[in-house]
């Protein structure tokens, strides 16, 4: 009998949209914002959006602001991919926001992160702008209830509890310093101490925020959480604050998508956790990569125009739609050799339905490494082209080849590619600004790694 690995989720969670809304989404950019929700709808059966992220984001509530953009925003849901995660409604501390939360779930989100927690670490006081995309955001949910549940659903996992422990994993493994201390700088020794000392004891962060003289939101939670976190680190120089906070949005992001089950979306807003290896495993060069495989695809996606959510429900509804959802969330190497063929029938539907279009290029692409075979797709044209040619940029990442520019949606070939990122950080940065979002499958090492192996050693 041969062992099929696991497929990868069917969902895929914005976590670098949660973690840092207004700097993923940019005025100039909502276009591009648009068209990356609709290649996610092609990949993925579901994207998920906090909405905490869609409450807070200042440039969310500037663009979505027009009777334009709003009937726009309602499309995006019409695609029946999006799905908002609400909070629960049994966190609300009182009966007023538990009412309010079952008919305008935004707009008690709002009040509540206004009366309980932070944006960050300040205070939070909507706008006028923003207080019009809550309700506008709750009077399109009332149109489209299957887009909306509860974060963690299902799930027993409580997220903070989840939370503390990737933090004492990540802070108390010693494994981790030499990534924590470069790919943040502003961390240090000390300060990765202190704030293990305050996951363990949330009593100790709230009394350092007291003694700074700072007002202290500790909210209803008992435990550690991002906002006590945030609060604390304001404590600490301004490059201190802003390289741990950025920590604690990596750690939860981690959690987050466990609890979910859902791939995560990172990007120069949002870094990725180092994936350990077991300390059982025996040390390899992590660094080798070689480019099997390269695929490439030209497509049409529709313009962001009244129309385009129709197209791609349609498109996903077909043979080829639900064909390319699958090889694309498979982990085996025999489903990547499909993959032209799925994006071949996927474009056809695309192009048989669309006159008005971005023209794009699909690249698939597979590579080899000591401990892994990982796959990526990526997209080309949605943002300008960088060249990528360099050949001591690649040697540096300990690349021997490689492909180019756009944006990663599926798969985790950079996320393998990077191990090297913290000892070269402008070649890290470099690729950034050519890819522009990546997203990582967060399975735990050691099943990823056994799923291939049982695979490996049934085919043989």
């Amino acid at each position: 009998m041969q062992n099929t690995p696991p497929l990868s989720p069917s969902s895929v969670s914005l976590s670098d949209f949660a973690a840092n809304p207004d700097g993923v989404l940019s005025l100039r950019q909502w276009t591009s914002f648009v068209w990356e929700l609709m290649l996610y709808s092609l990949l993925r059966d579901e994207v998920l959006i906090q909405d905490e992220a869609l409450v807070l984001s200042e440039k969310f509530a500037r663009i979505f602001a027009t009777p334009v953009h709003v009937r726009m925003l309602d499309e995006l849901f019409d695609m029946g991919t999006l799905v908002v995660l609400k909070h629960p409604l049994t966190a609300y501390p009182e009966p007023g926001l538990q009412e309010l939360a079952l008919t305008s779930p935004l707009v008690a989100r709002a009040r509540y992160i206004q009366q309980y927690t932070t944006k960050g670490a300040q205070p939070f006081l909507p706008t006028a702008a923003q207080r019009r995309v809550h309700e506008n955001l709750d009077g399109i949910l009332q149109r489209h209830p299957a887009s909306q549940r509860e974060a963690g659903h299902g799930s027993t996992a409580y997220i903070f509890k989840s939370f503390s422990n990737k933090l004492s994993e990540i802070l108390g493994d010693s494994r981790y310093r030499p990534w924590l201390l470069a790919e943040f700088p502003g961390t240090t020794h000390a300060i990765l101490d202190d704030f293990e000392g305050y996951v363990a004891d949330p009593q100790r962060a709230l009394r350092r925020i007291a003694e700074a003289g700072r007002e202290v939101r500790p909210g209803p939670e008992s435990a550690f959480t991002r906002s006590i976190g945030y609060q604390v680190a304001e404590t600490y120089s301004p490059r201190q604050a802003h390289a741990m906070q950025h920590f604690l949005q990596s750690a939860f992001a981690v959690a987050f998508n466990s609890r979910e089950n859902a791939i995560g979306r990172y990007s120069a807003s949002l870094r990725e956790v180092m994936i350990m290896p077991p300390i059982s495993e025996p040390e390899r060069d992590p660094t080798v990569v070689t480019i099997d495989a390269v695929v490439r695809t030209p497509l049409r996606l529709p313009a962001p125009a009244p129309g385009f959510a129709k197209v791609i429900q349609e498109v996903r509804g077909t043979d080829a739609g639900k064909r390319l959802r699958n090889v694309i969330r498979s982990r085996s190497t025999t489903a990547f050799e499909e993959q032209q063929d799925a994006w071949n029938a996927v474009a056809h539907e695309l192009a048989s339905r669309t006159s008005k279009f971005r023209a794009v290029e699909i690249v698939s692409a597979v590579a080899a490494m000591p401990r892994a075979i990982a796959t990526a797709v990526i997209v080309e044209g949605i943002y300008s082209p960088h060249s990528l040619l360099d050949p001591t940029f690649w040697q540096d990442l300990g690349v021997t080849k490689m492909i180019g520019t756009g944006i990663n949606v599926s798969g985790d070939l950079l996320r393998h590619v990077t191990a090297r990122w913290y000892t070269h950080r402008r070649s890290r940065q470099t690729l950034e600004d050519a890819v522009y979002f990546r997203s990582v499958d967060d399975t735990p090492y050691a099943d990823r790694i056994s799923d291939k192996r049982k695979a490996a050693k049934s085919s043989s």
